[in-house]
């Protein structure tokens, strides 16, 4: 019986550790992706201050979240307005994606820049968006 418990404490502890490292992960891989990826899209659709579809030059659409940033949901007090001036920005335009990782909801995290304007930058100076330190520490 002694025998028996020592063998499920320690299997315990293996599936214990197993289920930390295996949540920790996706993040350090993400971090280790830093290294961005840059290829080129048209914008199709702008879904709200940070978030669009675009076209891949393949035909593939993608769902991007803007890497760095956090603009306010459409719901919230200028929302509205960090919507409008994306499209304006972007909306059926080319522009060079530099993919980050992904999301929590499976988006690709990207950086966004059109004519070497800087997408993120451009709605934080504009005071539609908040610079996400948490996730982006590679501007100022």
């Amino acid at each position: 019986m002694i025998a028996r418990k020592g063998f499920y404490r320690q299997a315990f502890l293996i599936g214990t550790a197993l289920v930390a490292a295996l949540a920790i992960l996706p993040a350090a891989a993400q971090r280790a992706g830093r290294a961005a990826k840059r290829w080129h899209a048209m914008v199709l659709a702008v879904h709200d201050g940070d978030t669009l579809s675009v076209r891949e030059t393949n035909g593939v659409v993608q769902r991007i979240r803007v890497d760095g940033i956090d603009a306010p949901e459409l719901r919230q007090r200028y929302g509205i307005e960090a919507r409008d001036v994306l499209p304006a920005l972007v909306l059926k335009r080319q522009v060079e994606v530099g993919v980050r990782g992904r999301d929590r909801y499976g988006r690709i995290l990207a950086r966004i820049s059109i004519d070497g304007l800087d997408v993120s930058k451009a709605l934080v100076e504009r005071g539609l968006a908040w610079h996400v330190t948490v996730y982006s520490d590679d501007w100022t």
